[in-house]
């Protein structure tokens, strides 16, 4: 039986979710950095992981709403998956399913994603009995779309890919501006544990040299995560951005153990030292957690300092150019030895359409 749990995913492939009509990127690392123009899909590709997710576990224990939901409306505010689930099809026409196929250490899962209410569980593994909702384990047989009926035991393979995949983190602008969703997830696991003292020493690293303490106070009749500091006590939502969205995102890689990070634009508000501080402590942990990441950025000093560190922590790493013609994805790879030629030739990784 194949290990599923600390795998990582060697290629993805996608069919009709959002501008990407088909596609596949093939070769992931450990850590893989997503790079190209605005609208090329490289969120999109990070959304279609999140939403297959929802086929092991339903509800996102961070943001505390669907995962369908959240998918539909984390880009506008509007909608919810039975009312507005069409614009996640490409052209949005859902005749088809949007389909997406995992490459995990040699083994290929491939989930469809139903136009169905959320109710139905649209979001299935494809197996040979029929469509499988692993959180549930109901099965649908090929033969009868419209019977559906729980399976008893998923078996250890099934079992392995259920957890792995209920452990898949995705990190983007709109959690980080919400700092009590991650505190009240995070916290009393942290704590518990005394990793805080490591979140802590992160920031004293750069961004709050004084650093003391966190702790979990009242303020205005809610409790607040702080940083305390030899002088004062600040709130985490006073804090610098670069200091806040690394403080957050740390808590939750500690708290969440996941299995795959999905960063959207780590370099936001982030100065370059802080950047790499912030870095490091991400692919570290992730190479104590044996994550896989994947993040896209449009920043090259990201792909340079992530290059340096993973390096450094013995972590394999690709850069993949994303472009996307007539809703086809194609993805070009760069390895670091690769990205440093174009670096001493002047060239740009990002604009590489204009070579």
């Amino acid at each position: 039986m194949r290990e599923v749990r600390g795998g990582v995913i060697g290629r993805v492939a996608l069919e009709r979710f959002r501008g990407i009509l088909r596609g596949s990127i093939d070769e992931l690392e450990q850590v893989t950095i997503l790079i190209g123009r605005n609208g090329a899909g490289k969120s999109s590709i990070l959304e279609a992981l999140y939403l297959i997710s929802s086929c092991a576990e339903r509800l996102d224990p961070v943001r505390r709403v669907a995962k369908l939901d959240y998918v539909v409306s984390r880009r506008g505010g509007r909608g919810s998956w039975n009312d507005a689930r069409q614009t996640l099809w490409h052209s949005m026409d859902s005749s088809a399913p949007i389909l997406v196929k995992l490459d995990v250490g040699g083994r290929v899962y491939e989930f469809e994603v139903l136009d169905a209410p959320a109710a139905v569980r649209p979001v299935r593994l494809r197996i040979e009995g029929g469509l499988l909702d692993l959180e549930e384990r109901h099965l649908t047989p090929p033969d009868r779309p419209l019977t559906t009926y729980s399976i008893a035991d998923l078996g250890e393979e099934l079992t392995r890919l259920k957890e792995y995949l209920s452990r898949f983190l995705f990190v983007d602008r709109q959690l980080m501006l919400d700092p009590r969703l991650v505190e009240e997830f995070s916290w009393s696991r942290i704590a518990a544990k005394r990793l805080d003292k490591l979140v802590v020493s992160m920031l004293r690293e750069e961004f709050e040299e004084d650093a003391e303490s966190l702790t979990y106070l009242p303020i205005g009749g809610k409790y607040c995560l702080a940083l305390q500091t030899s002088k004062t006590t600040v709130r985490i939502d006073d804090l610098g951005d670069g200091a806040r969205i690394a403080a957050l995102t740390a808590l939750l890689l500690l708290a969440y153990r996941p299995s795959l990070v999905l960063i959207e634009e780590p370099e936001l508000h982030m100065h370059p030292a802080g950047l790499h501080t912030y870095m490091k402590f991400v692919l570290e942990t992730a190479k104590r957690l044996s994550a896989q990441i994947i993040m896209s950025t449009h920043s090259i000093e990201l792909v340079w300092v992530v290059n340096s560190l993973a390096e450094e922590l013995g972590l394999s790493t690709t850069a993949k150019y994303i472009e996307r013609e007539d809703g086809n994805l194609r993805a070009r790879s760069f390895t670091p030895d690769d990205l440093e030629t174009l670096r001493k030739l002047g060239v740009d990784v990002r604009l590489l359409d204009r070579f």
